[in-house]
């Protein structure tokens, strides 16, 4: 057993614990966050300040979850299943996957002596080299991530586990519920529109193959290589396989510490922001030896400094600073992220600038540069519209971040008008996180607001707009119908601007902000507070108002699903001012004081049941410097939004 374990314990419901000694300091947060970027989805997944994922190990099934021990220099494995009973030949395993067996204190002292190291390691002094459950798997992850980023990466793999791996029954954790894929299921699966170029699929079935057929001996266990020469020849005979990849196996699936990915695009300009001499590869290879035998660790110290400087805020300007598949919303038939950002080019030769920063990855990037002259824009748009006008139902996506206020960039709204005008079954999906004006509203046959969905937001879209899966989204804010209506933007209130009056802004509505703001002045809002549509629709009835224990109140009523697919309602429980008012206080015409979410299916009915606090019934008195509970009578309301409250009662508060 490993030096690193310190005992195991197991019980009656197959499950083993074991505590994996380290010395300090461990940086737990970074190795967690190392893993979380590159996680295979369904395999494995960092949740609550642990690792977890579904293991095969001496044939047997299970669970493991690794957290760190909240007193202990240890990490806390849990096996689960049938893999319980292997758990103490597990411990060598995990100890050279969590890096336990490192001494940071003689890898520290000696990077430390280099000025440029030096920084690094007091800042991050108990920093590890994460390392793998698989060898297998970090190459086709390795191969997978090759020319795009780790999400666009992650998002591939988690297809990969889908198409050739295997869901385990009655997993109790979903997250984890699949096996990755085997070596020889993965080299015959049907990977036909998996999201790579037909070139990186066929060296990685070809490198699945290989690992199948026993010409390449990768331990799936990540153990090291009996010949490690042997075995990196083999990997490097490979199509698709270079030095990057197999430094990147070597420094963390055999535990080669000083295994250094020469090929690496952060590495490199790291090394050369420190010393713009060392442009080439030679230069930087010699200036890498003085961190022998550590530069493994070298290596995770420029790359966790990198990510430590990307996770500050930086950017907020579309298309100025871009995280990789920010900006991707549909996926690209090449699987590299798209941005773009608009620059106003007079004629003649202009000088661009492309700048490109890498992530702690280690994955090789490729930049795409690509330019719309105006020409092709009026023949993209005039293609859309033909498009549109011969087909059955038009999609567009329109989208803003933040510029202009209250409306689309650009020409949208036209293009968007130009295509209803065709094509009477036009949908428009927004991803916008704020209210825009929609004056083709009455032109269109639906809205669907998806906001910024990220890089699973294509599957996301296309599943809602198939019907696969019945939208329950509500929304969080009023949309006005103009930018106007807002207490902040109506021009009778100067003070509320941001200019405000004299270089300060007032907040002069008091309580009424959003949508209480609209239900005082009486406007009619495009969609209310709260809204949201589904494929399917709901009944409320049978309102009960009780005092409850803590002197708030038990709100319950009954929702029915009337319409014919399952969906989920949420039911909003809003509170009217109160009969008897404190002097100086000022009431919303009524406020939100509970929601809930419910399933149903058709012709399914529920009870549901809401508790008002009893803070929801008080006010803050500032004359007496404390909360009151106002008594008299106190209108409830229940329904589907602001502004559709079927239900109401009358509460009598004490």
């Amino acid at each position: 057993m490993s030096a690193a374990a310190r005992h195991a314990t197991a019980n009656a419901a197959s499950s083993a614990t074991l505590e994996l000694r380290f010395k300090a300091p461990y940086d737990w947060p970074r190795v967690l966050r190392f893993f979380a970027g590159r996680a295979s989805p369904g395999v494995e997944a960092v949740e609550d300040s642990a690792y977890r994922r579904a293991i095969e190990w001496q044939g047997a099934a299970g669970t493991l979850t690794v957290r760190r021990h909240a007193r202990k220099h240890c990490l806390v494995a849990t096996i689960e299943g049938a893999a319980s009973q292997h758990a103490n030949t597990l411990a060598p395993h995990l100890a050279k996957m969590f890096d336990l067996d490192a001494n940071p204190a003689e890898i520290s002292g000696h990077l430390a002596r280099d000025p440029w190291l030096k920084p690094l390691v007091e800042a991050v002094p108990g920093l590890r080299v994460p390392g793998a459950w698989s060898g297998f798997e970090l190459v086709v992850r390795a191969i997978v991530g090759q020319q795009v980023s780790v999400k666009a990466a992650t998002t591939i793999v988690g297809r990969l586990v889908t198409r050739a791996g295997k869901r385990i029954d009655d997993h109790p954790h979903e997250g984890t519920a699949w096996r990755f894929p085997t070596p020889a299921a993965l080299a015959s699966a049907d990977l036909e529109k998996i999201g790579m170029p037909g070139k990186r699929v066929a060296a990685l079935q070809g490198f699945a193959q290989a690992v199948a057929s026993g010409a390449v001996p990768l331990d799936a266990a990540s153990a090291a290589p009996a010949d490690p020469a042997a075995l990196r020849a083999a990997l490097l005979a490979l199509p698709g396989i270079g030095p990057w990849t197999v430094e990147y196996v070597a420094m963390r699936a055999w535990r080669d510490a000083d295994a250094w990915p020469y090929a690496d695009l952060v590495l490199m300009q790291s090394l050369i922001a420190r010393d713009g001499a060392l442009t080439r590869p030679a230069a930087q290879r010699a200036r890498t030896e003085a961190w022998r035998p550590w530069r493994a660790y070298a290596a995770m110290h420029f790359w966790n400094d990198v990510t430590d400087r990307a996770n500050g805020a930086r950017g907020g300007v579309h298309g100025d600073t871009v995280l990789g598949g920010k900006d991707g919303l549909l996926p690209t038939t090449d699987g590299l992220d798209d941005v773009r950002v608009a620059t106003e080019l007079t004629a003649g030769a202009h000088s661009l600038t492309v700048s490109v920063e890498g992530d702690t990855s280690s994955e090789p990037e490729q930049i795409r540069l690509a330019w719309m002259t105006p020409e092709q824009r009026k023949a993209n748009h005039e293609a859309a519209i033909a498009a549109a006008k011969a087909a059955t139902a038009a999609v567009v996506f329109a989208w803003t971040r933040g510029r202009p206020d209250f409306g689309l960039p650009d020409d949208q709204d036209k293009l968007i008008e130009e295509v209803a005008n065709v094509n009477p079954n036009t949908i428009v999906v927004l991803n916008v996180s704020q209210p825009v004006a929609m004056p083709w509203l009455d032109h269109v046959k639906a809205v669907l607001q998806m906001w910024w969905p990220g890089d699973e937001g294509g599957w996301a879209t296309a599943n809602i707009l198939l019907g696969k899966t019945n939208p329950a989204g509500r929304l969080p804010f009023t949309w006005g119908k103009k930018l106007e209506d807002y207490p902040a933007t109506d021009p009778a209130y100067p003070e509320r601007s941001s200019k405000g009056v004299e270089k300060k802004t007032t907040f002069s509505e008091g309580v009424h902000v959003g949508y209480r703001w609209f239900d005082k002045q009486k406007i009619a809002p495009l969609f209310p507070f709260g809204y949201g549509m589904s494929y399917t629709t709901f009944s409320y009835s049978g309102l009960k108002v009780v005092p409850g224990g803590d002197g708030g109140l038990d709100v319950s009523f009954e929702v029915r699903n009337t319409g014919n697919v399952a969906g989920d309602e949420v039911p909003q429980v809003y509170l009217g001012a109160p009969s008897q008012r404190p002097k100086g206080a000022d009431f919303a015409v009524h406020a939100l004081a509970a929601f809930d979410r419910v399933h149903l299916d058709p012709g399914q009915s529920q009870t549901v049941s809401v508790h008002v606090p009893r803070r929801r019934l008080e006010c803050w008195s500032a004359a007496e410097n404390k909360w009151l509970k106002p008594s008299g009578s106190r209108e409830v309301l229940v329904g589907g939004s602001s502004r559709d409250l079927p239900l109401s009662a009358t509460a009598n508060i004490q």
